[in-house]
């Protein structure tokens, strides 16, 4: 099984912002920063992760080295990073826990940089359940919502969820999101990717 997430998150500091995104650009591997050695990556995330915050990389070092899917090597799964206003879009494809790497994801980002409005969204495959992230007071809400597209509430519930997901999104990544997913006009997709 093959999941795909996209991880969208935002700083009102612009500082702390930037670090957030250069701090991912490390462990992404289409990123101009990305690490190739998996020893010296773990090395400058944990070291930029303790610039951001004193004391962080000892939490980015266990991060690092979980051990999900029983692979050797931790990796967050990230292949692209693009941006959409003050906010960096984190996308992301992973095997069949790839729902608790995002959700340990987020938890470190709310962990590093607490006032960060942090979302994510992903699918199971197409056509397979989705869900949907929240960091809310430093712990990950978390909503699912059933793949049968014959289930009479299926697009209500889908609707409802994404109301209560965008909220604190800015207005042009709500209407963005909500098109590429079809709950806001056109055709729906697995995941959106908006750049």
């Amino acid at each position: 099984m093959e999941i795909e997430s996209t991880v969208y998150f935002s700083h009102g500091d612009a500082a702390v912002n930037d670090a957030l995104r250069a701090l991912f650009e490390l462990v992404c591997c289409n990123a101009h920063r990305y690490v190739e050695d998996p020893k010296k990556r773990e090395k400058a995330f944990a070291a930029a992760a303790n610039k951001m915050k004193a004391g962080s990389g000892k939490l980015a070092e266990k991060l690092m080295r979980k051990k999900l899917m029983n692979v050797k090597e931790f990796e967050f799964g990230i292949e692209s990073i693009g941006k959409a206003g003050n906010f960096t879009l984190l996308r992301c494809q992973h095997g069949s826990c790839g729902d608790q790497m995002v959700v340990e994801m987020i938890e470190f980002i709310g962990k590093l940089a607490p006032e960060a409005v942090v979302r994510a969204f992903g699918s199971f495959d197409e056509d397979a359940p989705e869900f949907w992230l929240v960091l809310e007071d430093r712990n990950v809400q978390r909503r699912d919502v059933p793949s049968d597209e014959d289930w009479d509430n299926y697009e209500e519930e889908r609707r409802e969820t994404f109301e209560w997901w965008k909220e604190g999104l800015p207005k042009p990544l709500q209407k963005t999101i909500g098109k590429e997913l079809g709950l806001t006009g056109g055709r729906r997709k697995a995941i959106p990717s908006p750049w």
